[in-house]
């Protein structure tokens, strides 16, 4: 496993052909090795390339959440 980045926006990795890991631990792994916080939830790629396999995770992005129907909704100038 070659390491490219790791900060507390992205992991990338690259994975030769015959490695296999748990891209959790090995995320888990990469962060605190650096210092930084294993994220609760992550987003990841992977894509193959003629070296191997190149890992691409990041922090997923919180839910939106939308008001309830009882919640006033605010109008904004210009729209009825």
């Amino acid at each position: 496993m070659v390491t490219y980045c790791i900060s507390s926006d992205c992991v990338v990795l690259l994975l030769s052909p015959n490695e296999s890991v748990s891209v959790r631990s090995a995320v888990d792994d990469c962060l605190c090795e650096k210092g930084l916080c294993p994220w609760r939830d992550m987003e990841a790629e992977l894509f193959s390339c003629p070296e191997g396999r190149l890992l691409i995770a990041r922090p997923r992005s919180p839910i939106r959440q939308r008001l309830s129907p009882a919640e006033p909704r605010l109008r904004r100038s210009g729209r009825a």
